[in-house]
């Protein structure tokens, strides 16, 4: 009898040191209302008493658990889509620049004209991009790109197209503004059989990089 009342002295005690939640919710009709006696009153406090104490950890510890969630998802920074922005380089070329991320694969679009009456250069590039990293304040990626260079004065057309592959990293200054920054390799055809951009060679084979400038949306 003493070894069972000094264990419910023990786990009323503890209860209490936990949480003063546990006391509040003993339910004290379980004894009231109960025909035990001796014995088996201390095993209904002790049951009540370890029930109590069971539920208030589970409480904290899924409230705590949503805290931690709820924190998590605080942090996690958006991924933006979509980029408008400015490039230059033998990558996508030089102009106006559109990129989509709809996931890990992401497309980038350069064009820009300029045409006057004795010249023309007009820039048309395309490249395919390969997310490898992408955290809260940088993205990693491959590229592969190609772009065509019309470049036309009076008589002399020296239009080339550029081959090019390699890696790129994003540095995003803020939520909205990316820095970019392509380096690889490149090969440069003439589609005039030889070109002044590659001092009229029938072909070349060229490092490649870009630089970019992004607001994502």
């Amino acid at each position: 009898m003493i070894k069972f009342i000094s264990l419910m002295v023990f786990l009323l005690t503890a209860s209490l040191l936990y949480s003063e939640d546990t006391f509040s919710n003993f339910n004290i009709n379980d004894i009231t209302n109960s025909d035990v006696s001796g014995n088996n009153l201390v095993m209904v406090i002790t049951t009540n008493i370890i029930t109590n104490i069971v539920t208030n950890y589970l409480d904290k510890t899924t409230y705590q658990n949503g805290l931690s969630n709820k924190a998590v998802n605080i942090n996690q920074p958006e991924k933006l889509n979509f980029s408008i922005g400015a490039a230059g380089g033998n990558v996508s070329g030089a102009g106006i620049s559109f990129r989509f991320w709809p996931g890990e694969l992401g497309l980038e679009l350069t064009f820009i004209p300029v045409i006057t009456p004795t010249s023309t250069f007009i820039n048309l590039g395309v490249c395919a991009l390969k997310e490898l990293y992408w955290a809260d304040w940088s993205r990693f990626y491959l590229y592969a790109g190609t772009v065509g260079l019309i470049v036309k004065s009076g008589s002399t057309d020296d239009s080339v197209i550029f081959l090019s592959a390699g890696g790129g990293f994003e540095i995003f200054v803020t939520k909205n503004i990316g820095l970019n920054f392509l380096v690889g390799l490149s090969g440069c055809i003439p589609l005039n059989q030889q070109s002044s951009i590659i001092n009229n060679a029938s072909y070349a084979i060229l490092p490649s990089g870009e630089f970019g400038l992004y607001y994502n949306f």
